[in-house]
């Protein structure tokens, strides 16, 4: 079973191979086990300052939240909506009665009433001021209490750059409603090269393997010459006859701020997407096209268990406008090393 779950679809999925994908779902029937019926929660979307989740790139993942760290990072995302209408009093609403916020230099404005007096002032100097923010982590505190830390990107007016900052935040339930009792912005002094930002995904490096009595599924990753990409090459063998290879490479995307995904397998297929991080889970939402010319989208999983293991998923998967089941989590594990030879005597 779990030997079929690699082959024909499942691997293929995980690299963006969609044209095999729909091949082997139709071949092997049985082999996957159907979608569950109940809704899934998804991720929360970048948040723009008119309060307008941004459109995303392929259907939302599972997310791992429970409902109050959802509300409690919706109640840190709301303060964007109010910063893109310039709405004082409706940016202080989202604190409590005696809620702080402390700016990038280190100011502390204490209550509602003297945060929206700041940002009156803020919005008249910069009347065309914009901000985004992207939930990063959430972590329970203590019943109630929850810690929100999100990416923000600051844009002074239409022709000035960007400026990427940190926001951290401590909500609290109060009632129905979740609102911030502390938030602090820092500013991102030194920006992230490439390379960093990709490194986040580095554990991927080395030899990794999947076998099972009829199919073996190898990959392989490693740095590109430059350090700016990670490069994945894979290889599907079924009754020990190499069935199908492929390569992903994996950056940063500096038009999103996300690490990014393209694929290219060795039948014709394609697939690109970005991904999110979820704790110790990556998802990859991808979108990309069968070798034959058919649209296909979904959702991989990578959580990593260990040094040496990882278990990969396959959710929301669509092929030409039909739902594909889902593919429950298997387990892969890094190739030992070859044992080092004795010294010859």
């Amino acid at each position: 079973m779990k030997g079929l779950l690699w082959t024909g679809s499942a691997i293929l999925v995980l690299a963006g191979v969609w044209n095999a994908l729909a091949q082997g779902q139709a071949s092997r029937p049985g082999t996957v086990k159907p979608a569950p019926s109940a809704n899934k929660t998804a991720p929360p979307a970048k948040a723009t300052a008119g309060g307008a989740p941004a459109s995303p790139e392929a259907p939302a993942a599972v997310s791992k939240r429970t409902a109050a760290e959802e509300a409690a990072a919706a109640a840190l995302l709301g303060l964007a909506e109010h910063f893109g209408k310039h709405d004082s009093q409706g940016f202080a609403a989202r604190f409590t009665a005696t809620g702080e916020f402390i700016d990038e230099s280190g100011h502390v404005y204490q209550g509602r009433e003297a945060i929206a007096t700041d940002f009156v002032d803020v919005f008249q100097a910069n009347p065309e001021a914009r901000i985004e923010l992207q939930v990063q982590s959430t972590r329970v505190i203590a019943p109630g209490v929850i810690a929100v830390d999100a990416r923000s990107r600051y844009t002074r007016n239409p022709t000035a750059n960007p400026v990427d900052g940190d926001c951290h935040g401590i909500c609290v339930a109060e009632g129905t409603k979740w609102l911030i009792a502390s938030l602090r912005e820092v500013e991102a002094s030194d920006p992230l090269s490439h390379h960093d930002h990709v490194n986040e995904l580095a554990w991927l490096i080395g030899d990794w393997i999947d076998e099972a009595a009829d199919s073996h599924v190898h990959f392989q990753c490693r740095w590109d010459d430059g350090g700016n990409y990670l490069i994945r090459d894979f290889e599907v063998h079924l009754a020990g006859h190499k069935t199908i290879t492929g390569t992903q490479r994996i950056g940063y995307d500096p038009l999103t701020g996300r690490l990014k995904s393209w694929v290219f397998d060795s039948n014709g297929g394609f697939a690109e997407g970005h991904f999110h991080r979820d704790g110790d889970s990556w998802i990859l939402q991808a979108v990309g096209a069968t070798a034959d010319g058919r649209m296909a989208s979904g959702s991989n999983v990578y959580t990593r268990l260990d040094d040496h293991r990882m278990t990969w998923s396959a959710v929301d998967r669509v092929i030409a406008g039909e739902r594909i089941p889902d593919l429950e989590a298997v387990t892969v594990v890094r190739k030992p090393p070859l044992p080092t030879p004795r010294p010859q005597r």
